[in-house]
Parts: structure tokens; sequence; C-alpha cells
């Protein structure tokens, strides 16, 4: 799988951090944020630039990627137990996703989603499973499935951070993500002068099935995060 990244036009601030626990030395552990240009020659063309950038990342976004967004709450406040949300891209069977997991406002208007999400004209929507860091006290970047948010959800990609990376698994067994079979094609099963009401309820009732199998199995399954996406991610937060 190619490394695609998010890339900001910004310039990297190092912050010095406190000692890593446990270290014998003087030294100190560094971390970069990135720092937004807001005036200045050529300001206005290196935001649409960026955006750009970012919509065509999250547009080419597979079912069963990882992801990791910024974490803040409606005020734009950023999460103090959890800066990082992480993500996994989901089938979505819905109409118009065709059972992908990314949907792109072609429109010229705001397009609204439940929860009270809205993707604006070129923006990217990702339909995801959110997973969970397991010991908020710990430095361990260990997760598992969401315990508290079970099912999928729309989330615009503006607060996307990074992409294209892997996870370690380090308990359960392989789960692959699976595919929903589209609303387009139920329907064409309903239409059908062949198919009966019980043969277009079929494929309802397997998508359903298959992620809930799906979600059964990856409840016992422990992931890890490398320390290298984790700084990445924590770098490209915009402060």
């Amino acid at each position: 799988m190619d490394l695609k990244i998010v890339v900001r036009s910004t310039v990297r601030r190092p912050q010095a951090l406190s000692r890593r626990h446990g270290a014998n030395n003087n030294a100190y552990a560094f971390s970069t944020h990135a720092c937004t240009k807001t005036a200045g020659r050529d300001v206005a063309a290196a935001i649409i630039h960026d955006r750009d950038e970012l919509n065509n990342v999250s547009a080419e976004l597979c079912v069963g990627d990882w992801i990791i967004f910024h974490g803040v709450d409606e005020n734009g406040n950023e999460d103090p137990d959890q800066p990082l949300w992480l993500g996994r891209v989901m089938s979505n069977p819905d109409d118009g996703w065709d059972g992908r997991g990314v949907k792109q406002n072609t429109t010229n208007r705001a397009v609204k989603y439940p929860m009270g999400v809205e993707v604006k004209k070129n923006e990217v929507a990702i339909y995801v499973q959110w997973y969970e860091k397991m010991n908020l006290n710990s430095n361990e970047p260990k997760y598992h499935v969401s315990r508290t948010i079970t099912k999928e959800q729309v989330q615009s990609n503006q607060l996307l951070l990074h992409t294209g990376f892997d996870m370690k698994q380090l308990i359960g067994d392989n789960n692959p993500v699976p595919k929903s079979r589209p609303a387009s094609e139920r329907r064409r099963r309903e239409t059908s002068a062949t198919a009966s009401l019980g043969e277009y309820a079929r494929p309802r009732q397997n998508n359903q099935r298959s992620r809930e199998s799906w979600h059964d199995k990856e409840y016992g399954i422990v992931w890890e995060m490398t320390e290298r996406d984790r700084d990445y991610a924590l770098g490209q937060r915009a402060v």
C-alpha cells in the first residue's frame, strides 16, 4: 500500500515536552505541530491548494483503510483525553455510495448528515467505524473497536490528519471489513420480473448479518498504532 499523507502548507515548530517516563538521561522528547500561515503573500492560493489536496486524498480512501482525525468538540476545542480519533473506513450501502466508504460532495451546496455533520462543496464524507484507546492513562497506543459508538457514522474529511498507514494486530483472528451490497443493486432485484419480496429482503438481511458478524469478531481484537504514525498525526494538528 502506498503511503498517502495529508499535506498542509505549513512550517514546523518543534515543541519541547517533558522527559519520557523512566528516562535516565537528560534527553527530551520533541513534538511537531502545523503552524498555519494566515497572512502574507500567496496565503489564499496555499489554502485552496491544501483543501484540494485533502479532498483528493480523502476521495481515494478504500473500505478497510485506517484513518486518524483531530479529536475536537463541537466548539473546536481539542479533546484532552483523545486528541487523535482513530477510525476505519467502512462500506456504506446507502444511495449514492455504491458500497464505498467515501462520497465527495459534487453539488453547489453543503450536504447535511446525521449528528450535525455537514459536508461542504468538494469536501468528502467518510463512513467511519470508530476505535477507542484502551487505557487513556497509558502511553501505550493500543486500541479496540469503540464500546460506546457501535455503529458507523458519517464524518467530514476536514479534520482528517493521517491516512495510508497500517495498524499492528496484537490479539484476535483475521477479520476483513465486509463490503455491503449497494442500494441500487437491491432495487434492481426488487423491480426484476423474477425477483420475489423474499429475494429482495435477503440482500438487506445479508448486509446486516455480515456487519454484525464483523463487529462481534472485531470486539475481541486489539490493535497497536506505531509511535511514528502517532507522532506524525499529532504534528499535523493546526495550532
